[in-house]
C-alpha cells in the first residue's frame, strides 16, 4: 500500500494538524454542563406502605427489572403526564 506524499501546505490544511490552541483550551470548560434550575431534582417525597403493599410493589418492580424507588417514580411521572394532557 502506497501512501500519498503531501506538500507542506496540504499537510498544514489537513484536519490532523488543526489542534486546539492554548487560547481555545483556556476558553473551554471541562466537564459536564450545569443543569438549569428547572431540571434539577431537589424535592423528595416519603411514602409509607404496609408490608403487604410494599411486597406487592416490590414484585411489580422486579417484573419491570427496576428498583422500587425508580418504579414508583416512573408510575407517578406517567400519571402526571396523563393528567397534564387531560386538563
Amino acid at each position: 500500500m502506497q501512501t500519498k506524499k503531501l506538500s507542506i501546505e496540504e499537510a498544514l490544511k489537513s484536519e490532523v494538524i488543526n489542534q486546539k490552541t492554548f487560547e481555545k483550551a483556556e476558553r473551554s470548560k471541562p466537564g459536564r454542563k450545569r443543569k438549569s434550575e428547572d431540571e434539577k431534582v431537589k424535592y423528595n417525597i416519603a411514602l409509607y406502605f404496609n408490608k403487604q403493599d410494599f411486597e406487592s410493589l416490590g414484585k411489580m418492580a422486579e417484573k419491570e427489572d427496576e428498583t422500587i424507588q425508580r418504579f414508583c417514580k416512573k408510575i407517578i411521572a406517567r400519571f402526571l403526564k396523563s393528567a397534564k394532557t387531560s386538563v
